[in-house]
């Protein structure tokens, strides 16, 4: 499990960081979870050698500010212009679902790979067996999630 922090600014970027998202790579499974998906985040992702958009299988959505979710609809298009063959699965808070229902309806984005937004509530978001994604509340002016990657234990 590999942690590259793509952007960690406040609400604006600056020349040397960019706002909100970390990238979770998942090696031996080729896959990449990211958690927020700030504006300027394909750019990042593009500049890690070690991360690639094909991979990308499950974003994370903390709250509903543009400097966490700005970046995710253009994300997905590209995937989609980029014949992406994987699933990918969208967590996040209320209202995320019709932001991207919405932005794809205006946009008029297709996507050529399965997608789905799952509206998240405190406790287990995500579990398989290897890895469960945990959520809760946190205190902020938007309704606001926390998540927790936990890895199971292995033998050895």
């Amino acid at each position: 499990m590999q942690i590259t922090f793509l952007g960690t600014s406040a609400g604006v970027p600056t020349r040397s960081r960019n706002v909100s998202c970390v990238a979770l790579r998942l090696e031996q499974r080729g896959e990449v979870w990211l958690f927020d998906c700030g504006e300027g985040t394909q750019h990042q992702l593009l500049r890690c050698a070690d991360l690639k958009i094909s991979q990308i299988t499950r974003v994370f959505i903390t709250h509903m500010h543009g400097d966490h979710v700005f970046g995710l609809m253009g994300l997905l298009a590209t995937c989609g212009m980029a014949g992406h063959a994987r699933r990918i699965d969208v967590y996040g808070p209320p209202g995320l679902a019709e932001y991207v229902r919405e932005s794809t309806r205006r946009s008029q984005t297709r996507f050529s790979y399965p997608a789905e937004v799952q509206t998240v509530a405190a406790g287990t978001v995500y579990e398989d067996d290897e890895y469960t994604v945990a959520c809760d509340a946190l205190v902020h002016r938007a309704p606001t999630f926390g998540y927790r990657v936990t890895e199971r234990d292995r033998p050895g």
